[in-house]
Parts: C-alpha cells; sequence; structure tokens
C-alpha cells in the first residue's frame, strides 16, 4: 500500500473512532458555560434565595473582584464580556420584581456595590475587545454607560418609591383627622416625589433600550415593569391633586397672525387662580406653546410674554396652543387655551455639496451637506438621495444639520451626465421641501453572461450567471431566455447573480438552442447575450446546474455519519497535502463583496516532486482519456469540445468526469507553450499568471477533488464547476490574442 494510502488511512480511523464514541455516549456533557473562574450564567437566578444581592462571593461560586486582566485570551474575554452583561440584565430585573413587592432595601442592594463592581468590569472588557460593532442613536445610551447609568437610576427610583410609599401613607392619616392643612402640604411634598419618579423612569427607559442589543434576557419587560410602576403612582398623584390643588385659568393673545422659524411672534397672556381674584405674579412659571416649554417670569399683575419661533419641524397649524404647566409642588392645576396664529413654512439653505468622482455599476459616492434655516442648523430633517431620479437612501440630519451619507450605484441609473440631488422633505411642517442638485458622470460597464443548459424531461434546464466584466455579480437583474429564437420566460438574478429557470422547446428536434439575454439599455450596464445548445437524444436528468433548490425530503443519521467523516478527512488529507501555499481566491462568479474562499491549492514540495514523476498530459474522465498535445496550444474548437463533453458527463449523472472535462478545456484554453503541455496540474496552475489565475486556482481545486479525492462531486458542485468554466473561457476569448502575448509563465 502506497504512503498516500497510509496517510489517508491513519486520519480517516480516528475520526471513526470518534464518531463511534460520541454516538456511543462516550465523551463529555457540555453545558453551557462561563469563562474560567467564573459561574455559569445558567447557574445564576437573580432574586432566588441562594444569591446573594450584595456581589460577595455566593452560593453560585460567583467572585465580583475577579481581575478581568486573568482572561487573557480574546475568546475568554469576549466570553466574560457577555456573561457580565447578563449578570447585570438580571441584577435589574430582580432589583424591579423586589421594588413591585414593596421589598425597597432589597430592591436597592441588587443595584449596589456588587452591580456597580459588575458594570464597571463590564466597560473595562469593551473597551479592552474593541467597543461595539454597531452604532447607536443619540439619544440611547452605548450598552457600557447604560448599565452604569441604569444602576444608579434604579437606587434612586427605589428610594423615590420608597418615599412616594411613605408620604402618602402620613397624607392618608392626615386626611383621616381632618388636618387640611397638613395634607395640603403633604400633598405638595407627593406631586414633587411623583414628578422625580417620573423623570427616573423616562431616564431608566433609555437605559433599557441601550442594554438590550447585548443581552439575552427580557430587557422589554422589566421597562414595561418600570413604567407600569410610574403609572400606578402618576394616576394616585392625578387624584390628591384633584382633590387638594386649586384650578388656574390662563389667557393669551399675539401681536401677529402669521409666525415662521424666522419671523417669530409675540405671545402675550395673564394666569389667575379659579375665582379670578388672584393673579399669579411675580413668579417663575412654565407655559408651553404647541407643547414646546417655556420658562417665563410673570409681572406684578400675573402679566407674561413670550418671543415664539416654532421649530422648523413644527407641523404647520391655523392656531396656537397656549397651556400653563404648574411646576412640581406648586398648588395650582394647569389650564389651556388657544391663539389664532397661523405656522408657515420656511425654505432652508443645503450647503457644502460637491460634485463628486465619475462612477460606474457598484461603486459608492459619499455625499456631506449641511442644512439650515437662517444661520440655525436643522436637526432630524428628513432627507432623500437620488442619481438621475432613482432614490438611493432616506435619512435625517444629525443634531447639527449634517448630512454624512455612504451610497451604492445601482445598475438601474442610466449612464451619461446626471444628476445626484439632496431632497429635504418638508411636507406638512414649518420647513419648505427643497433640493440641491450637482452634476455627476455615470459610466457604463460592460456586462458577460454564463450559461449552461441541459435536457429535463420534457425541458431544459438553463442556469447560469450575469456579471461585469471584472466579475462583480450583478443582482436583480432580468435575464430573458429564449428557446430556437421564441421567447420562453424571464428570471431575476439573485444575490450572486445566478439564475436558474426550466423553459420547454416548442418542438425539439436533434438540438435546441437556449439563448439568454440581458438588456442594460436602460441603465449603466452594457447588454450581453449568451447561447448554448442542447442535444435531444435520449432521455434528459438534469437535476439542478447552477445549484439544487429542491428540498430534500429524507435526511439519514447514518449517511449524514459518513458524509461528515470523509469531508473531515479529505478536508485534512488536503490540508497536509498542500500546507504550504493558501491564497484566498474566488470564482469569476463569486458573490458581490465576498471572496469565496477555497481549499489551499498547492501542494507540498514533496508533492511536487511526485507529481512530476505522473504523466501529466492524459486527464483521465472515467471511460475516457483526454490527451493533452504537448506539442503547443490547443484551438479553441477543442475547449469548446471538451466544454460539451462535461455538458453530457454532467446529465448522464457522471459529475466527477463533467468536472475533469471542464478543467481539460480549461487547460487547452489557457495553455500557449509546448513546455506547458507536460506540467501536473499543480505546476500548470502554479506558474501561469495570466488574468485568470484566481479563477484557474478555482477550477484545479474542483479538478483535484474529482480525480484523486475519495468522493464524488454533488450535481450542484459540478455544476458550479461548469459554470466558472464557461465564465473563464469566454473571458479569455475575449481577452484576445493579444491580452495572451502579456502572460507571464514562471520557470
Amino acid at each position: 500500500m502506497n504512503t498516500d494510502a497510509w496517510r489517508w488511512i491513519s486520519l480517516a480511523v480516528p475520526l471513526i473512532l470518534v464518531f463511534v464514541a460520541v454516538s456511543s455516549g462516550i465523551g463529555v456533557t457540555v453545558a453551557e458555560s462561563s469563562p474560567a473562574g467564573v459561574a455559569s450564567p445558567a447557574a445564576v437566578v437573580m432574586g432566588s434565595d441562594d444569591a446573594d444581592p450584595n456581589g460577595e462571593p455566593d452560593s453560585n461560586g460567583i467572585d465580583p473582584h475577579v481581575d478581568p486582566d486573568e482572561y487573557a485570551e480574546p475568546g475568554d474575554s469576549e466570553a466574560l464580556r457577555a456573561w457580565l452583561a447578563n449578570r447585570l440584565a438580571d441584577r435589574l430585573r430582580a432589583s424591579v420584581a423586589e421594588l413591585e413587592g414593596g421589598e425597597y432595601d432589597r430592591s436597592k442592594v441588587y443595584v449596589g456595590d456588587g452591580y456597580a463592581d459588575h458594570a464597571d468590569r463590564y466597560g473595562t472588557l469593551v473597551d479592552e475587545t474593541g467597543g461595539y460593532d454597531r452604532e447607536f442613536p443619540e439619544d440611547v445610551p452605548p450598552p457600557a454607560d447604560a448599565f452604569d447609568r441604569a444602576g444608579a437610576d434604579q437606587r434612586t427610583l427605589a428610594e423615590s418609591v420608597e418615599s412616594y410609599r411613605s408620604v402618602r401613607s402620613a397624607y392618608d392619616r392626615a386626611i383621616v383627622r381632618g388636618d387640611e392643612e397638613q395634607a395640603l402640604d403633604l400633598a405638595r411634598e407627593l406631586d414633587v416625589i411623583a414628578a422625580d419618579v417620573a423623570t427616573v423612569t423616562d431616564r431608566l427607559s433609555r437605559q433599557f433600550a441601550g442594554i438590550d442589543p447585548v443581552v439575552d434576557a427580557d430587557v422589554v419587560e422589566t421597562r414595561t415593569r418600570v413604567e407600569a410602576i410610574d403609572e400606578e403612582i402618576q394616576r394616585e398623584q392625578s387624584a390628591v391633586r384633584s382633590d387638594q390643588f386649586t384650578t388656574a385659568r390662563i389667557q393669551a393673545e399675539a401681536d401677529g397672525g402669521t409666525t415662521s422659524p424666522v419671523d417669530p411672534v409675540e405671545i402675550t397672556g395673564e394666569v389667575t387662580l379659579e375665582n379670578g381674584s388672584e393673579t399669579v405674579g411675580g413668579e417663575q412659571i412654565t407655559v408651553e406653546i404647541n407643547d414646546e416649554p417655556h420658562s417665563v417670569q410673570t409681572r406684578g399683575d400675573g402679566q407674561f410674554s413670550i418671543d415664539y419661533r416654532p421649530a422648523p419641524l413644527e407641523p404647520t397649524a391655523d392656531e396656537l396652543r397656549v397651556r400653563y404647566v404648574p411646576d412640581p409642588g406648586v398648588d395650582h392645576l394647569g389650564d389651556e387655551t388657544t391663539v389664532p396664529v397661523s405656522i408657515e413654512s420656511t425654505e432652508p439653505s443645503v450647503a457644502g455639496l460637491e460634485e463628486p468622482d465619475p462612477v460606474a455599476y457598484g461603486e459608492t459616492v459619499d455625499v456631506a451637506s449641511t442644512v439650515t434655516v437662517g444661520d440655525e442648523p436643522v436637526a432630524g430633517a428628513p432627507i432623500t438621495l437620488s442619481l438621475a431620479g432613482t432614490e438611493l437612501v432616506s435619512t435625517t440630519t444629525t443634531t447639527d444639520g449634517q448630512i454624512d451619507e455612504t451610497v451604492l450605484v445601482p445598475p438601474s441609473v442610466p449612464s451619461g451626465d446626471r444628476e445626484l440631488s439632496v431632497l429635504v422633505v418638508g411636507d406638512g411642517h414649518a420647513l419648505e421641501t427643497t433640493s440641491e442638485r450637482v452634476p455627476i458622470a455615470v459610466q457604463e460597464s460592460g456586462t458577460q453572461l454564463a450559461i449552461v443548459a441541459d435536457r429535463d424531461g420534457d425541458g431544459v434546464l438553463v442556469g447560469g450567471q450575469l456579471a461585469t466584466v471584472d466579475g462583480v455579480p450583478v443582482a436583480e437583474q432580468p435575464i430573458a431566455l429564449s428557446v430556437d429564437g421564441n421567447r420562453s420566460t424571464t428570471v431575476t438574478t439573485d444575490d450572486d447573480g445566478r439564475f436558474e429557470e426550466n423553459v420547454t422547446p416548442a418542438d425539439p428536434a436533434g438540438e435546441v438552442t437556449v439563448t439568454a439575454t440581458y438588456d442594460g439599455e436602460d441603465g449603466n450596464l452594457a447588454s450581453a447575450e449568451e447561447r448554448t445548445a442542447v442535444a435531444w437524444q435520449g432521455s434528459g436528468g438534469a437535476s439542478s446546474l447552477v445549484y439544487d433548490s429542491r428540498p430534500v425530503f429524507f435526511l439519514v443519521v447514518a449517511a449524514v455519519a459518513v458524509g461528515v467523516i470523509l469531508s473531515g478527512t479529505w478536508g485534512l488529507w488536503r490540508y497536509v497535502r498542500r500546507r504550504r501555499h493558501s491564497p484566498a481566491t474566488h470564482s469569476v462568479l463569486a458573490s458581490r463583496g465576498s471572496t469565496v474562499a477555497v481549499p489551499d491549492p498547492s501542494p507540498t514540495e514533496d508533492d511536487r516532486s511526485e507529481s512530476r514523476s505522473e504523466t501529466p498530459p492524459i486527464i483521465s474522465t472515467g471511460s475516457d482519456r483526454i490527451e493533452i498535445d504537448p506539442g503547443g496550444p490547443a484551438s479553441a474548437g477543442r475547449a469548446d469540445e471538451l466544454l460539451e463533453r462535461a455538458t453530457e458527463r454532467l446529465s448522464d449523472g457522471r459529475t466527477n468526469d463533467a468536472v475533469r472535462a471542464a478543467y481539460a478545456a480549461v487547460r487547452a484554453e489557457l495553455r500557449s507553450s509546448p513546455e506547458e503541455g507536460t506540467l501536473t496540474h499543480w505546476e500548470f496552475e502554479d506558474r501561469y499568471s495570466g488574468p485568470q489565475a484566481e479563477e484557474l486556482a478555482s477550477i484545479t481545486e474542483s479538478y483535484e477533488r474529482a480525480e484523486f479525492g475519495p468522493a464524488t462531486l454533488t450535481d450542484e458542485e459540478a455544476s458550479g464547476v461548469l459554470v466558472d468554466a464557461h465564465a473563464l473561457i469566454k473571458l479569455a476569448d475575449e481577452n484576445g490574442s493579444d491580452d495572451l502575448e502579456g502572460i507571464v509563465i514562471e520557470t
């Protein structure tokens, strides 16, 4: 038995033994784990009797003072970071549960020093592990800050609720005694506390929004319970106000009939108490105009004056709502009136938009600008960015009125001299809809279609891909399919630019010609067309040419196990055989924006020595023997002949033979000197440095598996190789003989 065989067996046997051991129950049970030295999160039940809320070492083995520096490995730090986040969320939940039950001390202990230690450690780990991989809205704090603030706010909430309950008990006793003066004083105190509860609840809601993305716990449920506590207190306090406070009255008028963001209007008025004999004079009061609060000092006679200017995003209206809002603790009930003033729109300014460089499909455009009204930036203004009338993105301005977006050029934008526009959408607001435009040149990009087809029962299964000449897949584009010149159907490319469809010939006889056409007339991609012929003898049996999308109805455990063992064995053997070379290659049909990694295509030096002793000019395809003429380059017709043979082998279900023939076609197409005909597949791939080097590496890898591997390639894998081979040969043909002169073969 040769060395390779023993190597294969030596790798396969351990894997088989591992599988048998696991299947027989020999092994270990892996529970949800925590970093070394830290108890499993699953073992921590916050609020239970076995957990000490003080944060000291408890029955769960948790030590809050473990130094995060002890977790030197990145994986350990990430695991500890995630565990701490969930631990902190559990403590917040437990604190709220205790607060609901009136256990104020326990509620505060859960977010006491132990919580603070955990929050500090979490913040340190966030800094050490590179922060977060997402951005947070401006009104939502990042998780580390949110955890820290939530602990303090939860303690404040517990203290405020406890204080409210205590004072409310005293208030009820004063009512029972008939002590009206004491009851009024306590009602004012309750009003201040209730306002504190509302304020801290609002802050906690923002903290929970920041925490939610990084924890497994149901933070939304915890936030809802906090809000329910606040709502209960506000209902109680509303009844207290109604019983104890005096109703106030507000009157107001304007010195004009219109206003806008650049044209203020003066609102004057007066606040009196219910009987009208007493004014609220000489006091600092709060008056809201259309929900915008204004703090104003009343004169001795209770009169006030406010210069009101609507915000740019204020809705247009025919009247203003003017409301007196007593400060917490003031024993007045508020009042509201309206003033007939119309809010009109103002045209904003869009500044700083610059003309971009020429662009093409798949490239990006950076858009930067500033929106202002008068000299003031407009925050939160709705913005739409468009290219040649095609909407690319909708966004809003930042707090300082900035627009900073990067947009991708889609294929639907026509090529030529076009316009990039920034549209400020002001519909229904005190901001007029305004646009700013700059010219931009959109260049046309060439395209290529690669298709394969095979008979499938009474029809033809057609598959292929649309890509640019640079190999970038084009998604969501229509491909028209015709059979023998008759339009059959239209399919749409997927995210990888691929398509697959069954078409039915009208009158098949001998040979059927399938044509795929892409019409790029209305966009920035050039039109493309490709055709292929399908023999109509015998019975067809293609199942899939690009990918098999049919459901798998049966999953046999034994088959899966064997597949895992063989795949693992093959991967390890390939790794040992070709450990020297590991470039990340990709097919010409690789998906946009990603690299399709394939196993290392280079042999070791020993393997190269072995391969040189092989008989390189012969490529076997099962019963076939394809001889590569070492005397010089093969003709284009030879490559086409081999591709046809590959398609036939695929139709017959001989996937490995199909891949061997496709590889032979590629060798025939790319070979440019007599010496190359004598090279092994890896020597040829290693020395070739032409424009299709990466594509050749991918196909060579598949050929290696088909020729020397222990398993038969699937229909899907073989179909992909055929599509790639068609595309590579088409690219080589389009480059022409002049391009081939520039190819360097390393010797």
